[in-house]
């Protein structure tokens, strides 16, 4: 293991502390047009890319071959896999995402 100088250790240690210390944020809820609470469910997925999106804004075939994958485990070609991938990072950078990271989940 490497030998950490004073300095990195105290400023590691002061970077865990700060993290530690920030207290968490809440969520603002939804609200109607009358300031209520909107059921979850109204808007629960509604800022996902979703198969609809996918055919509007995919080329014709990195999109039947996305169905294929989906639907009859076929390989997806790389070339369609970039396709999605900027597809997809188009589509989110115009909702308002600054961050990207990968999340999966089992099925």
């Amino acid at each position: 293991m490497p030998n950490l100088d004073l300095e990195s250790k105290s400023s590691r240690f002061a970077t865990l502390t700060a993290v530690a210390e920030t207290p968490p944020k809440r969520a603002k809820k939804m609200l109607t047009a009358d300031g209520n609470p909107r059921p979850i469910s109204e808007y629960f997925g509604e800022l996902t890319f979703g198969l609809g999106h996918m055919r509007e804004k995919l080329p014709r075939e990195a999109y039947q071959n996305l169905i294929r994958t989906l639907e009859q485990g076929k390989k997806l070609p790389k070339e369609s896999a970039d396709a999605i991938a900027a597809a997809i990072k188009e589509w989110s950078v115009t909702m308002g995402a600054t961050h990207f990271c990968h999340w999966f989940q089992p099925m």
